[in-house]
């Protein structure tokens, strides 16, 4: 769900025991739903992209796989739905795993309960449980199909907060953000960007195609009127005569003008 999510960069390094104090800051404005610490939103062209290993098998998959760094608020703020087993652990270091169904599937395991318990191991130092799979969700635009993905807490690289709000108070909450998020970065820049802009930049050419469309359908539908326009009154020249005559033998406006309709 990418409405009312604010993307809200960390502003001070992701490792700062800072940030999670902001963090929990953010959750108590009134008008904050929930706040998540993050990599990036499930749905983003900034990824982390590996092979792993899974539970006791000799060799790394022959797949790669999207990881995603996020806290245990990540599902809650954008409605990912769970289909088996638990979320993560609060944590701030790789220790859960939640998987997808397509990671199931290309593991070529049986259902989603198959994986729960499993270990996954990246790299030489990180490894963890899974502990849930979530459903399928595009973590790139519609263009790609949807990927393997791993979603664990690496605090490491959390670079953003997902704050979730309240629409009908959004004109209080953001002033708030703000002076909280500045008093904790006095140095920095406040930015943020919703995820929904975030999202609709996946589609900027479909959006300039249907600009341009549009303006070239007015165009030829305007010169095509001119046309209609040009037939109609070299017809009505031509029938001058005619039409008087009909006028004055009594035909009626509509009886006249049948006579260009049919033609």
């Amino acid at each position: 769900n990418k409405d009312a999510v604010i993307m809200l960069p960390n502003g001070v390094d992701s490792a700062n025991s800072s940030t999670k104090t902001l963090r929990n800051e953010l959750a108590v404005i009134p008008g904050v739903q929930s706040v998540s610490q993050c990599y990036a939103a499930p749905a983003s062209d900034e990824t982390w992209t590996t092979s792993i290993e899974f539970d006791n098998r000799t060799e790394p998959e022959m797949f790669r796989t999207n990881i995603k760094a996020a806290d245990e608020w990540y599902l809650k703020t954008f409605d990912l739905d769970l289909v088996a087993g638990r979320n993560l652990n609060a944590s701030d270091t790789v220790h859960d795993f939640l998987v997808n169904e397509m990671m199931v599937k290309k593991l070529g395991l049986k259902s989603p309960e198959e994986a729960v318990g499993k270990k996954i191991i990246i790299g030489d130092d990180l490894s963890g449980t899974v502990t849930g799979v979530v459903k399928d969700f595009h973590d790139f635009s519609f263009h790609s199909d949807i990927n393997p993905v791993a979603i664990t807490t690496y605090g490491e690289q959390y670079s953003n907060y997902a704050v979730k709000i309240d629409l009908i108070k959004m004109r209080y909450v953001l002033p708030a953000l703000e002076k909280k998020w500045s008093s904790f970065n006095p140095d920095k820049i406040y930015e943020y960007q919703f995820l929904d802009e975030q999202i609709a930049a996946f589609y900027e050419t479909e959006e300039t195609m249907l600009k341009l469309i549009s303006v070239f359908s007015f165009i030829a539908i305007f010169i095509g009127c001119l046309g209609l326009y040009g037939l109609v009154s070299f017809m009505a020249a031509q029938k001058t005569k005619e039409i008087g005559i009909r006028k004055v033998l009594g035909s009626s406006v509509v009886e006249i003008l049948w006579i260009f309709g049919k033609e």
